[in-house]
């Protein structure tokens, strides 16, 4: 079947989402080729779009069909095979024991605005309720959808698959415990100091309080048991694409880095690891962001294994417990730079350095970072006892 152009416009360019404009060519330069390449490659994969993809795809929904292009790579990089022979749920896997699993994804986007609240000091948990409240808002209102009662869904196991755009600017935010916290009803309380092995005490956690208040336990809401657990990853953007584009069809003269923080599995560590490589020299996978989230009250789990070698969590006896193949990476910056290809490798080393620059400047605020978490969790727990 002949290819469709995701590019090819099908509104004016003042209709098109900003994200879109910043990866199509530019006067001073083409910075995004192999971006748009690996996000073709993507989209002539998908099984049967529906009509409105590509329109939703250069104008508001824009960031919900990157994701669903990216859920499209990371299945198949895991060995699954993908179809989607109705219009809802958006994907039905299959695996090679023959076993199948729905897939609907979800995105929390900045749409909806909240009245703005009285500045104060931010707590540490002031940034993670607000986003289990954004996250909280699209879960919920695809609950209601009770996809679970379509015949061709009912008795199947159903994953909802949700990814944070709620913030233009995101930075190095980490969603994925957040993401915990609204799902399980659950607050790891630190007890350990630093220079400890690390401690929690697992604590149930009633609410998440911001511009709005919602309950805590998305697994513990009605109809919730209908769904086997939560998919998520941070990486499901353009920035992704354009490294797993790089890697494939380099350009010439063309340097990119990245920089973050990930999984650290130092018993003492409070914090992440800092990490920085350039893309050339390094491997990545599809699935290196992801996490999937296992629901304890699940009708029918996921079947072991089913995403492969992904990261994932289980809650047993009143405890969270996350498991991890490799480097798990919890939050990156990409940065690109275009030189002569003849100067190139001089402009990577000038790069080299200002990446190290980064990680003694992580390393170096360290410390003062865990003393800020074990001290937060300490005044918690004293705020809890008066």
């Amino acid at each position: 079947m002949k290819s469709t152009n995701l590019f090819e416009p099908l509104v004016a360019p003042d209709k098109f989402h900003p994200n879109l404009s910043k990866i199509l060519p530019q006067p001073e330069g083409d910075w995004h080729g192999p971006t748009r390449i690996a996000l073709q490659e993507s989209f002539d994969k998908l099984p049967k779009p529906d009509g409105n993809f590509i329109k939703d795809f250069q104008t508001t929904g824009f960031d919900g069909r990157v994701w669903e292009l990216y859920l499209n790579e990371m299945f198949r990089c895991v060995g699954l095979s993908v179809e989607q022979p109705y219009d809802r749920p958006d994907f039905l896997l299959s695996n090679t024991r023959g076993e199948t699993v729905w897939v609907e994804a979800v995105t929390a986007n900045a749409s909806q605005v909240f009245e703005e609240k009285p500045e104060e000091e931010e707590s540490l948990w002031g940034a993670p309720d607000e986003v289990a409240i954004k996250l909280g808002a699209s879960l919920t209102d695809k609950l209601k959808k009770k996809y679970w009662e379509l015949p061709w869904v009912t008795g199947k196991p159903l994953v909802l698959a949700i990814a944070d755009f709620h913030d233009d600017s995101p930075g190095l935010r980490n969603s994925v415990h957040a993401l915990e916290r609204y799902a399980y009803g659950v607050h790891a309380r630190l007890t350990s100091s630093v220079g400890e092995e690390v401690k929690y005490v697992e604590e149930e956690l009633a609410k998440h309080v911001g511009r709005k208040t919602i309950p805590s336990g998305f697994f513990k809401l009605e109809g919730a048991e209908n769904v086997s657990g939560l998919l998520f990853s941070n990486a499901g953007t353009i920035a992704k694409f354009g490294r797993m584009g790089f890697l494939k069809n380099p350009v010439p003269g063309m340097i990119i880095a990245r920089f973050g923080t990930e999984y650290d599995d130092d018993p003492k560590a409070i914090m992440p690891a800092a990490f920085s490589y350039f893309v050339d020299e390094g491997g990545e996978n599809w699935n290196d962001e992801a996490v999937f989230l296992h629901n304890p009250f699940a009708k029918y789990p996921l079947p072991d294994a089913f995403f492969g070698k992904t990261s994932y969590t289980i809650y047993e006896n009143g405890s969270i417990a996350f498991f991890t193949y490799g480097n798990f990476i919890y939050s990156s910056v990409t940065e690109k730079r275009l030189c002569p290809e003849e100067s190139k490798a001089f402009h990577k080393m000038a790069f080299s350095l200002q990446l190290e620059q980064w990680l003694q400047n992580y390393d170096k605020a360290l410390h003062e970072m865990e003393q800020r978490v074990v001290t937060a969790h300490r005044e918690q727990k004293q705020t809890a006892k008066s």
